[in-house]
């Protein structure tokens, strides 16, 4: 690694060991100054959140769309303090489980189980909170441009037992995790280019990645939706469901509709600095 690479990485290691020294109201504190600085300060795709949001609600008058842009700030920076701290999150400061019936009876057919999520609440504590409760799991994530960083959470993810691979993994990979049982994670709401599946978010076509179809279909595997957000009290929710069987709709289209859903309960808590619509469906 570059010198800048290693600082980067010994920056983050410190800074995890001091959060999760911090107490719950301290870090919830800590979070929201970050929002604010981020916010107030350095601006970082600002530009690009806001437009997203008057994209999303549109008919919504100007003070709605700055005030979740605020809120936005907010919520990503207690989310980040958060995520950093997901074992001490969800070992030790509770959350709230719905739906684990569900995810138990997926699970126990034994085909393996896709588990699929979105850049929504605090997504980085449902394979913590898996891993934890001793269900075996994959996590496919992205990986990070600044090497320090990118080998900082994959030592963090390895350590809390999620057992992350990469986007690059080929399917070829993932099925094999999936017949050895384990519950495959993705995040499936980000732009895919000209190769993702079209479909309607917030009455807008958004290019969104297949995976989840494709490993469904080669497999067979059951399919689990599962969203973690934050409530008023500052506690989590996690959520799990079965997603809705209906062969007249794609699977991306029903993950896609479920998740706007989610997101218009709490338009504050979605990533909205990615740049979902990005690409535009050839004519």
């Amino acid at each position: 690694m570059f010198i800048s690479d290693q600082f980067s990485y010994n920056c983050l290691k410190l800074f995890h060991r001091w959060i999760n020294s911090l107490s719950y109201s301290k870090r919830n504190r800590l979070g929201q100054k970050l929002g604010s600085l981020v916010f107030e300060k350095l601006k970082i795709r600002q530009k690009e959140a806001k437009k997203n949001i008057e994209l999303a609600f549109p008919k919504a008058p100007k003070s709605f769309h700055n005030r979740i842009l605020k809120k936005l700030h907010h919520h990503f920076g207690i989310m980040l303090v958060d995520a950093l701290c997901a074992e001490k999150v969800s070992k030790k400061e509770g959350m709230i489980i719905e739906g684990k019936n569900k995810l138990n009876a997926a699970y126990e057919e034994k085909k393996g189980l896709i588990l699929i999520s979105g850049h929504f609440g605090n997504w980085e504590l449902i394979p913590t909170w898996l891993a934890i409760n001793g269900y075996e799991i994959t996590t496919v994530f992205q990986r990070q441009s600044n090497r320090g960083a990118n080998l900082f959470f994959k030592e963090l993810r390895n350590n809390l037992g999620t057992s992350p691979v990469y986007q690059s993994t080929s399917v070829t990979k993932l099925i094999r995790h999936l017949r050895n049982g384990k519950i495959l994670i993705l995040a499936s709401d980000q732009n895919a280019g000209i190769k993702g599946e079209f479909v309607d978010f917030f009455n807008h076509p958004a290019s969104t990645p297949r995976g989840a179809d494709v490993l469904h279909k080669k497999t067979g595997a059951p399919i689990i939706t599962a969203f973690c957000y934050r409530e008023s009290n500052g506690r989590y929710t996690l959520k799990f469901d079965k997603l809705p069987d209906n062969n007249e709709v794609s699977i991306m289209r029903r993950f896609t509709s479920i998740l706007e859903t989610e997101i218009r309960s709490r338009p504050y808590q979605y990533f909205w600095f990615h740049r979902r619509w990005k690409s535009k469906p050839i004519e």
